[in-house]
């Protein structure tokens, strides 16, 4: 397709209408060559046989039409996979043609298709340390004699304390 001057698409700017002559010509062609499905816009992909979409942008100005539907999709992708062509559309004022010359044809695997800013983001968030685990097992001794340089608070008798509801109540000696 690279090579043909294309009548239809001379003087179009709107890359939705280059996409679907791309879409419909790359299935014109798939069709001559192979038998399968081809999809229909209430399944929304265009072949569901393989589970496979394809979208078209342009290498000047890429776009994407946001095929996700949900928030989920954005983050652990569509569910099927992508053939991306990116291409540069070029016009020929004697001929009034246009030529689409491919830049790339991209597979994307339905692992792939999550919105990389977001899952990016997502990556990117680390919890907030947890004090406790990010103790060393080797610090975490329990302590059974007083601190070197420690005063102790209670120096006269023993003190009683009372420990408990008004049912029952627990007598406690401290040293």
């Amino acid at each position: 397709m690279s090579d043909r001057q294309i009548a239809e698409l001379y003087g179009i700017t709107d890359g939705k209408a280059v996409g679907t002559y791309v879409e419909q010509a790359f299935n014109r062609y798939l069709t001559a060559k192979y038998s399968y499905t081809a999809g229909s816009a209430a399944s929304g992909i265009d072949f569901p046989e393989l589970e496979v979409d394809i979208k078209v942008t342009s290498i000047k100005q890429p776009q994407s039409s946001c095929p996700f539907r949900d928030a989920s999709q954005k983050v652990y992708g569509l569910g099927y996979h992508l053939i991306v062509f990116a291409y540069e559309k070029i016009d020929n004022h004697e001929s009034r043609a246009a030529v689409l010359n491919f830049q790339y044809a991209i597979f994307v695997d339905r692992e792939r298709t999550g919105d990389y800013q977001t899952t990016y983001g997502l990556r990117e968030i680390k919890p907030p340390p947890n004090p406790i685990l990010s103790v060393p097992s080797s610090k975490l001794k329990m302590i059974s004699r007083p601190l070197p340089g420690a005063k102790p608070r209670n120096t006269g008798e023993p003190r009683d304390s009372t420990i408990g509801s008004s049912r029952g109540r627990l007598k406690m000696a401290r040293k």
